[in-house]
């Protein structure tokens, strides 16, 4: 990642295409959870593998988007647009509760590919499966409260920024 932004468009260009690629890993992710039944368990195993394989994914570019926000977002807000404080607070916050997220979803992909049978198992697919939703739901929220608030002031307040 270049440590150095020539200015804050760049900030939210880069931002804007994190932005694209999380959104579509986490729809992927989600389709790969709806895709997940009892068939045998090779089947299971593929799909969960699968599903598994795109979490780390979401994850991995997630944990750039959010690098990104803290380095350079989150100081240029606080520094230059005080009255976005308490956004900047809430976003930071929303962070912390997706990373424990990412880590319960994880944690039951590999509960249920670790062993486990009849009502066990049926309730940790039932639990990953809900787990998994709510993660996507929170990213898209985050994201959503991102671009709704951060870069729509930026855009007001494009003169003041330079």
């Amino acid at each position: 990642m270049n440590d150095k932004i020539s200015n804050p468009q760049d900030m939210v260009r880069k931002l804007k295409k994190s932005l694209k690629k999380i959104l579509k890993k986490s729809d992927c992710f989600y389709l790969a959870l709806k895709d997940i039944a009892f068939d045998d368990d090779q089947s299971l195993k593929q799909k969960i593998n699968a599903a598994e394989q795109l979490l780390k994914s979401s994850q991995e570019e997630w944990m750039t988007h959010i690098m990104m926000e803290e380095k350079w977002l989150f100081p240029f807000l606080s520094s230059r647009m005080p009255k976005v404080k308490a956004t900047v607070l809430s976003l930071q916050e929303k962070c912390k509760t997706i990373k424990v997220n990412f880590e319960v979803v994880q944690y039951l992909c590999w509960e249920l590919t670790s062993g486990g049978t009849g009502m066990k198992r049926s309730l940790t697919l039932s639990k990953l499966k809900t787990s998994g939703r709510k993660l996507v739901a929170m990213i898209d929220s985050y994201l959503n409260l991102e671009a709704e608030y951060v870069e729509k002031f930026m855009t007001q307040n494009q003169s003041n920024l330079s």
